[in-house]
């Protein structure tokens, strides 16, 4: 009786175990295809915000309307292929033809699209209305079996007044490797497969023999994100599956045999031990408890998942420490991670009499007339924008931070006055952009202060000197950049 009654609960509790374990995977699955979805849509809007500038430039208006020869191997280098993150662009008129076009990433060549391309631009973009002033969007196309992430807006002068008549598209291949491998999945093999817009979505994770397989429809897009791997916790599902058989087996024999000592030795200990620490680490703040691994049985296997969880745990302590030291509206570092930023410049500066850098200070012009009209909401979501264009604007080994209210940032390494000066015109025009909230576009420009790094100076002096010039851009009527002289002071 006492080996059916234990029969009869080992395959109650198995099975518990396996459905529980088999939701935890397809959770796991679930949220690696909605944060790999998610990325692959910031990249998108990302290539959408950098199109929209480069279709904006007065200088892209002149070369569609009066033609420039210099205008294509100036503006799309290599390099600017890798900091857009496009293999090519292609200008497309409204009548659907297709040129100049050039393949960014084969030595800047101007040359012809295939075939296939000109014919997936020319059905994307048939019939769209090209007058509107925020005309454009993005799209994945299939183009000879291969998706390609596209970009798309009109090219209008920098005051969107008027307009070329013809499209700008970046176009990125997601092919890597000889496998559709986005570099955005966090080292996943993921795949993009063509699904039909009315096709029945179907289950989001099924399990195929050995391997599950997630897929996530990316509705608009005629495609679907797909990941393809063995269950993750199998050992971990067979480790408790064993010890609750062990367990199990163990009780009956200790029934049996009557070994009260051996049971409370190998087994009740150990809980005994397990609980107690499991009480220690809920009372501990900050601690590291771990149960302890002595062995290679199932209660190990148990306190490697348990020390696995804990190691989860802290890493997500670790993330939000991070987090206390960041803006949490903007997610841009605070006014101690400038303070750091300007401290090791200065002994950079020190050190190498050659090494310059700057610290530019940016304002929102008349950021109040927002807040007090339209309400904080539509200022937060103007202050968001932003940081993002801020983000995207700068380089790699660049700063850049929210001080407070409407006040920013960054702190340019290795730059000269003209690489400064080029980069703050750019930031004024990419700023004065229209930002979409609600059913309306809000509108701000910004007065920005330069101060250059020297040794002996302090963090204070130089966002003083920055203050001083960004305050002397406004009374000189804002929408203007102002480096820091002597003259400043007065």
């Amino acid at each position: 009786m006492l080996l059916v009654a234990s029969a009869l609960v080992l395959a109650i509790t198995s099975a518990v175990v396996g459905r529980g374990f088999s939701w935890i995977e397809r959770d796991r699955m679930q949220e690696l295809l909605n944060r790999s979805a998610a990325s692959l849509r910031s990249s998108a809007q990302a290539m959408l915000t950098s199109n929209k500038d480069y279709a904006g430039w007065d200088d892209s208006y002149r070369f569609v309307t009066q033609g420039d020869p210099a205008y294509l191997q100036t503006n799309f280098t290599s390099d600017s292929a890798t900091n857009l993150g496009v293999d090519w662009i292609a200008f497309v008129g409204i009548d659907g033809t297709v040129g100049p076009a050039m393949h960014m990433r084969t030595g800047g060549v101007p040359k012809p699209l295939p075939p296939s391309h000109e014919e997936a631009l020319q059905q994307l973009l048939a019939g769209r209305e090209i007058h509107a002033a925020d005309a454009g969007d993005t799209a994945l196309l299939w183009v000879s079996g291969v998706p390609v992430l596209v970009a798309y807006s009109a090219v209008t002068d920098s005051a969107h007044t008027r307009h070329a008549g013809r499209w700008l598209v970046f176009g990125r291949s997601l092919r890597a490797g000889g496998k559709v491998e986005p570099e955005w999945t966090m080292g996943m093999p993921f795949e993009i497969q063509p699904t039909a817009l009315d096709e029945p979505a179907g289950a989001p994770v099924e399990l195929e023999g050995a391997t599950m397989t997630g897929r996530l429809v990316l509705s608009p897009w005629p495609a679907s994100l797909v990941l393809r791997q063995p269950p993750a916790y199998t050992k971990q599902r067979d480790a408790v599956l064993m010890w609750l058989l062990a367990s199990m087996a163990g009780l009956v024999i200790l029934a049996i045999v009557g070994m009260a000592a051996l049971m409370r030795h190998k087994v009740l200990l150990r809980l005994e031990r397990f609980a107690a620490l499991a009480e220690e680490s809920s009372t501990v703040q900050g601690g590291a408890t771990r149960w302890p691994v002595t062995d290679d049985d199932e209660l190990d296997s148990l306190a490697r998942a348990l020390n696995a969880m804990m190691e989860r745990i802290e890493e997500q302590g670790a993330l939000l420490a991070h987090l206390a030291s960041h803006d949490p509206l903007t997610e841009l570092g605070n006014r101690r991670q400038l303070m750091e930023s300007l401290r090791l410049a200065i002994e950079l500066r020190s050190a190498q009499q050659e090494s310059t850098a700057c610290l530019v200070l940016v304002d929102l012009d008349q950021f109040k007339t927002i807040n007090d009209s339209m309400g904080h909401s539509a200022g937060d979501r103007v202050l968001e924008t932003v940081a993002e264009r801020i983000m995207e604007a700068i380089r790699p080994g660049d700063v850049a931070v929210r001080l407070g209210g409407d006040e920013f940032a960054i702190v340019l390494a290795d730059t000269t006055p003209e690489q400064a000066h080029h980069f703050c015109d750019r930031l004024l025009i990419r700023l004065a952009h229209s930002m979409p909230y609600e059913d309306r576009l809000l509108f701000t420009t910004v007065s920005i202060g330069i101060a250059w790094i020297d040794a002996g100076l302090n963090g204070h002096d130089l966002l003083r000197r920055a203050d001083r010039a960004m305050y002397r851009a406004k009374q000189l009527g804002r929408n203007r950049v102002v480096t820091y002289e002597a003259t400043v002071e007065g």
